[in-house]
């Protein structure tokens, strides 16, 4: 079976009617596309911006490599307008925003990201890209980031290792994996998101020079 070009990956304390709307704006017969629950979460030993959210849209290289080049962007800007109503839908639902707590066992409330709703997007070479999208508030344009994600998507699928994408994977550092990305809302583009504190970065560059 070929792998899905779009899934949805979401609790399944979420009835899958919320994304009829969804699916039904993407409709097409030679889309594959994979909705699918998922039970509650046990720990995750990671930085928490690396723990699935509790809806989980993915963007296959499929889609890009094979549907995109045959369908060409007719349906890349229904999709893009799609994934955009999903995100504002999920993000103005304040019951979806999960409680975070630290290792002290006190609530986190130092993560400025949304653990409710993020974008997955396949790259190549065993890499994903995550787009972090903030706790919901009127004055940050998810219209704009999943826009802008979008295209930074395509591009790094159409030009590859000259694509902004490729960038943002080695400023990362990263070998394999996901990479973080937001958009940065002075410059209006998608940027690599370190997953360090600046100040514990700081420090390691430190006792690397030392």
């Amino acid at each position: 079976m070929n792998p899905p070009q779009i899934g949805i990956l979401h609790r399944d304390i979420i009835d899958e009617s919320f994304f009829n709307d969804f699916s039904l704006e993407i409709d097409h017969p030679d889309l594959n596309l994979n909705i699918k629950a998922m039970p509650a979460l046990g720990p995750f030993a990671c930085a928490e911006w690396f723990i699935p959210t509790v809806i989980a849209a993915f963007v296959g290289k499929a889609y890009f490599e094979e549907f995109f080049k045959e369908m060409g962007r007719e349906h890349y800007q229904i999709l893009k307008q799609a994934l955009i109503k999903l995100t504002k839908k999920s993000i103005n639902q304040p019951r979806l925003e999960p409680t975070l707590m630290t290792t002290s066992g006190k609530v986190n409330q130092n993560n400025p990201y949304s653990m409710a709703f993020s974008i997955m997007a396949e790259a190549n070479d065993g890499y994903r890209f995550k787009l972090l999208l903030p706790k919901y508030t009127e004055k940050f344009s998810y219209d704009l980031a999943v826009a802008m994600f979008m295209e930074f998507i395509a591009d790094y699928h159409l030009l590859g290792v000259n694509s902004k994408a490729h960038h943002e994977i080695l400023k990362s550092g990263m070998k394999a994996g996901i990479i973080l990305v937001r958009l940065n809302i002075e410059t209006n583009e998608i940027e690599w998101q370190d997953s360090i504190p600046p100040e514990v970065r700081a420090r390691m560059i430190d006792r690397s020079t030392t």
